[in-house]
């Protein structure tokens, strides 16, 4: 039922932006947060996300799971960056521009079109089915909430980091949310026994 909502948000917010890709509440939103000094920690924070270096959490992460024989796992982690092909599929069909110098300080002069990010998309995906995992398997409750906040945390650092930077709308980094947010869902629904914390033989 969650993954139904977040879907039917994620298709009504894409119609919103195919039908007014420049409109005045993202403009808005990127002057205003751009305008903020406090703020200005996510132009390093973007900078980071878009290393190639930083990509290595993938194969390092895939490789724990399939040590630890979390095989499901370690496919999710995988799935998560070859989220890239979703992502490029649909930035093709809707074609929007990225902010532009008249409205927007463009400190990321990333290619291609904006909606949706494929950052905040994938790393959504990746730390989202990484905080799901941490929540299913660490029994030390302090440990596990807090382990699992910070883990959910990244991916609105990294996708404000966008914003804030000038390479995407508020509706771009949004519409990746609600479409890792659906995705997660119905992995996790589909997959949840494969969370579960094993059982020691007696």
């Amino acid at each position: 039922m969650g993954a139904l909502v977040l879907i039917t948000l994620f298709v009504g917010l894409t119609v919103f932006v195919w039908l007014n890709p420049l409109n005045g509440f993202d403009i808005a939103f990127t002057k205003e947060v751009q305008a903020q000094v406090w703020l200005r920690p996510l132009e390093a924070t973007n900078a980071l996300a878009k290393m190639p270096a930083f990509r290595l959490i993938y194969v390092v992460s895939a490789l724990a799971f399939i040590l630890a024989k979390r095989y499901i796992m370690s496919v999710l982690v995988a799935g998560s960056l070859a989220s890239e092909l979703l992502t490029f599929a649909i930035k093709a069909l809707i074609g929007r521009a990225r902010p532009t110098p008249d409205v927007a300080a463009l400190l990321d002069h990333s290619p291609g079109h904006s909606y949706v990010s494929g950052h905040t998309l994938e790393y959504t995906l990746l730390f989202g089915f990484l905080g799901v995992f941490v929540l299913a398997v660490v029994k030390a409750r302090v440990v596990r909430y807090l382990s699992a906040g910070l883990i959910f945390a990244l991916p609105l650092v990294i996708g404000m980091g966008r914003v804030y930077a000038g390479a995407h709308w508020l509706t771009d980094v949004v519409g990746s949310y609600l479409l890792a947010g659906a995705i997660i869902l119905t992995v996790v629904g589909a997959y949840g026994h494969a969370l579960r914390p094993r059982r020691r033989p007696k």
